[in-house]
């Protein structure tokens, strides 16, 4: 194995990966093997960056959704003092 397809495979892994986190299972399944098969592997590390980037958006998202479900006065966190 070359290690442009090793690097492939590790950057299919893990779209594979964030597709499943998406719950997105037949996209997971399906999309790389695709785009390789389709001669276009070279668009996967950037396809990637772009599902990292939708990841942590939806992280930041899911924090602050969660913070205001907490009704925390403003300034407010969950540190502890002592």
């Amino acid at each position: 194995m070359t290690a442009a397809a090793s690097d492939a495979l590790t950057v299919g892994q893990r779209l594979g990966e964030l597709c499943a986190e998406f719950r997105l299972p037949t996209l997971a399944a399906e999309f790389v093997p695709r785009v390789l098969e389709a001669g276009h592997g070279d668009l996967l590390p950037l396809l990637t960056e772009i599902f990292e980037l939708e990841a942590g958006d939806r992280r930041e998202r899911r924090v602050d959704r969660l913070r205001r479900a907490s009704h925390l006065p403003p300034g407010k966190d969950l540190g502890h003092t002592r």
